[in-house]
């Protein structure tokens, strides 16, 4: 059985692994990025929260998008280190 390897889009390339804040407050480490093994185009954030170790994934898009809610206006996550 053969796999083909897809490539990281340029998004996924540029993005850096570290320590992120959420725009509601709570800090995230984000791990790496991750791919659907059905869907290997869609990229994801794989994360953990600092304050309880819950293990999250989020599209990498979504992850990096900047929104617009509840008065706010920027980063969803904003990279600290």
């Amino acid at each position: 059985m053969s796999e083909t390897t897809v490539e990281l889009s340029n998004l996924a390339k540029s993005f850096k692994p570290g320590i992120y804040r959420h725009f509601k407050g709570s800090t995230y480490e984000a791990l790496f990025v991750a791919r659907n093994s059905e869907h290997s185009h869609k990229e994801y954030v794989v994360y953990r929260s600092i304050y309880n170790g819950g293990v999250w994934v989020r599209p990498l898009a979504m992850f990096l998008e900047i929104i617009d809610r509840d008065g706010y206006h920027g980063p969803r996550f904003s990279w600290l280190r």
